[in-house]
């Protein structure tokens, strides 16, 4: 039993590996053709929640698409039960940073505005595909989100 539970961790660990090829990263990041899967949500002064939905963040040509949820403050409301979700559809991005950080990792700024809101996104993409992002609203919280780079599946 322990050896057939050994010899299937290192099976995980191995395909796990491979998945996760960092040539694939450095196009995504080069191009900024990314596809983010969000896997957590931090909300400022709470616990962090996993993801039960499938939210993601999607970068391409210049234009930002997504829908995450926003646990926080909202400083401007529009009225009582407004939905306070973080959605850029189809909102033109403005890179302002892209460089190599001191830990290998790839640093990015984008800013987008949405209505009368100016958006300030910070993601930090690690070579294993990883990502961290920082959404800074003007007009609300900062949120934090943990997701990973999604890619077509080779044929």
């Amino acid at each position: 039993m322990t050896l057939l539970f050994t010899a299937g961790c290192g099976l995980l660990g191995s395909s796990t590996e491979t998945a996760r090829n960092p040539q694939q990263v450095i196009n995504a990041v080069g191009s900024m053709d990314m596809n983010i899967s969000i896997t957590w949500i931090y909300p400022m002064g709470q616990q962090p929640r996993q993801t039960t939905n499938d939210y993601s963040l999607k970068i391409k040509d210049g234009l930002a698409n997504t829908r995450l949820p926003f646990i926080g403050t909202k400083y401007s409301s529009s009225g009582f039960g407004e939905d306070a979700a973080i959605v850029f559809n189809n909102q033109p991005i403005t890179v302002t940073q892209m460089a190599r950080g001191t830990k290998g990792e790839y640093l990015i700024s984008f800013t987008t505005k949405v209505e009368n809101e100016l958006f300030i996104v910070d993601l930090t993409v690690w070579d294993d595909g990883t990502v961290n992002i920082a959404c800074k609203g003007s007009e609300r919280t900062v949120m934090n989100y943990a997701g990973e780079l999604r890619f077509p599946k080779e044929q």
